[in-house]
């Protein structure tokens, strides 16, 4: 195995809560060959104490402080200070198995694969949810081909991963978007010879009602672009995938508009709303490979009579909570 150095670099922004568990479980990973980046994006809690704490506890702890830029800034901040030939980006208010680096380096370990992919279990209500994949190597194009048409989270997301460093010099996180994963793994996914997924669920995804994962605004609206730099990159490299870029904007206009529904804000976002609707075609969904029959169920409920999607989530809310 490798005996690289790895760093995992760990955006800090008033999350004293749930920061301990966090840096508790990289202070016990079995691969040794670790440094621990804590960028503290400006936080006015606790944090920076717990930061401190475990920097002066760990040699290879580094604290850092910078002026509040957000998610992205605050990565972008760590990869440029990262001395490891690998990098894992890891949130704050999450947790890891201890043995989490030691399996994504064992994956990477292999010539051509760039970028390790574990599994993850979600942790909700003090219950926790196992995601399942496949354990598999495919090329870098057709790892970012399913990204785009099936959009699993497992895929897009930035945490749950280890990449070679070399494939950050070119690609960096978007500042001041609310989907920065959207905007970037389908890049380092291009950039890969080989990814690697393994069905290990050694992340655990803590999911926060206040977590910008669960709300809704107009700012998520922004994930709409991102279909235009997925076009251009793959116009440039003369990689097909038309149904797959189709899939990107069918299924993404869906979720948006469930959302709003399930929000209650239909009347807060209406033209946002009118105008996600108007773009959507039922009979361009259902001719699509990519998009599900529950998608598909859902455009077709969105269009017609969203409030049933609003009135539905009130139900369940009722009697879940």
């Amino acid at each position: 195995m490798s005996t690289g150095l790895v760093s995992v670099v760990i955006p800090v922004y008033n999350i004293s809560e749930h920061l301990g568990r966090c840096l508790e479980s990289l202070a016990s990973q079995t691969y040794e060959e670790i440094e621990v980046l804590l960028i503290d994006d400006g936080s006015t809690d606790e944090s920076p104490k717990i930061c401190l704490d475990y920097a002066e506890r760990f040699d290879n702890f580094r604290y850092f402080r910078k002026e509040n830029g957000g998610l992205s800034d605050a990565r972008n901040f760590g990869i440029e200070k990262a001395r490891g030939e690998f990098v894992s980006l890891v949130d704050g208010d999450d947790y890891v198995a201890s043995d989490f680096i030691e399996l994504l380096v064992k994956a990477i370990d292999s010539d051509g694969v760039d970028i390790s992919v574990c599994s993850y279990q979600t942790v909700c209500g003090g219950q926790c949810f196992p995601y399942r994949i496949e354990s598999e190597t495919i090329s870098g194009v057709d790892a970012m081909k399913r990204l785009i048409a099936q959009q699993r989270l497992v895929d897009v997301v930035a945490w749950n991963k280890l990449y070679r460093k070399t494939l950050f010099d070119d690609v960096r996180y978007p500042v001041g978007k609310l989907h920065e994963d959207v905007f970037t793994t389908y890049r380092l996914f291009a950039d890969s010879q080989l990814v690697r997924y393994i069905d290990s669920p050694a992340y655990r995804y803590v999911q926060r009602g206040g977590s910008i994962m669960a709300s809704m605004s107009r700012k998520r609206l922004e994930v709409l672009d991102a279909e235009n730099g997925m076009r251009a990159l793959c116009d440039s490299r003369g990689i097909q995938a038309g149904m797959e870029l189709e899939a990107f904007g069918l299924s993404t206009r869906i979720s948006l508009m469930a959302r709003i529904a399930k929000s209650g804000k239909l009347n807060e976002l209406r033209e946002e709303y009118r105008q996600l609707r108007r773009s959507l075609s039922l009979r361009r969904c259902l001719a699509n490979p990519f998009v599900s029959s529950k998608q598909t169920l859902v455009c077709l409920v969105c269009k017609s009579i969203p409030q049933a999607i609003t009135l539905l989530a009130r139900y369940r809310s009722f009697l879940f909570r």
